[in-house]
């Protein structure tokens, strides 16, 4: 879990955020950072792949009247799956089911409000993408917001959305967050289905959200942890591990 901090959440990455710390915010000075300059003009541009992306929630639920994005590696039934490449984009075919994590947050109200830009591949903690350009970090324009769920993280700090949905193998959620002055939830590996999401790691993939608000974090992870078959379309966690790995092996 990710907690974000008292102090501003700009002079966070100034001081706490080595890697953030090292990029000067006359980012267009620099060939490497010029999409990052340009993002700033418009979040919107810059954190989604596909802003016109809409679909309404169930009309009753804990989340009810909420707004959530989704990271372009999540399945939507109907809309393409990019997973942060151009290519992946053109060469896979558009998903005919939504991936259980979205569709535990749809069916308890929540409203999905676009799909949103990552690493590509999702291998990276910058939140970085050479053929997308950099979202906007809201809380220190002009610095990277982390990745590789860099969209989800920019889409939620700006205000568009109230939480967003992102992945988490090893720092996905926790580093964007941190960054952008969020808090982030990485759940347990396996607790929730990841049916329709690309894969970077399987042993350490998981979903993670993002929310401004603790109260609204609380309520989206409990939704995304419902109890298996509590919702439509999730499947059970793997079975537990008969053992562990030891030194000796």
């Amino acid at each position: 879990l990710a907690r974000p901090p008292t102090r501003p959440a700009h002079r966070v990455c100034l001081e706490r955020s080595p890697l953030a710390a090292g990029f000067p915010s006359d980012a267009a000075s620099q060939p490497r950072l010029r999409g990052m300059a340009s993002a700033v003009v418009s979040l919107s541009d810059s954190a989604y792949i596909d802003a016109s992306l809409a679909v309404d929630g169930a009309p009753s639920g804990p989340l009810a009247g909420l707004t959530f994005a989704v990271k372009d590696l999540f399945d939507v039934a109907g809309h393409p799956t990019g997973f942060g490449n151009p290519t992946w984009l053109a060469t896979h075919a558009v998903p005919t089911e939504t991936a259980p994590a979205v569709a535990r947050l749809l069916q308890a109200g929540a409203s999905l409000r676009g799909k949103t830009h990552l690493d590509e591949l999702a291998y990276s903690l910058n939140g970085e993408n050479a053929h997308y350009g950099t979202p906007r970090n809201p809380a220190a324009p002009g610095r990277i917001p982390g990745g590789s769920s860099s969209g989800s993280a920019a889409a939620c700090a700006a205000g568009d959305v109230d939480f967003a949905l992102g992945s988490d193998t090893a720092g996905s959620v926790r580093v964007p967050a941190s960054y952008c002055g969020l808090y982030g939830m990485r759940p347990t590996h396996g607790r929730v289905p990841l049916d329709g999401a690309r894969p970077l790691a399987s042993s350490f993939d998981t979903a993670g959200i993002f929310a401004r608000d603790a109260k609204v974090l609380a309520a989206a992870g409990a939704a995304l942890l419902a109890p298996p078959g509590s919702c439509e379309g999730a499947t059970p966690p793997p079975p537990p591990l008969p053992r562990w790995l030891l030194p000796g092996d």
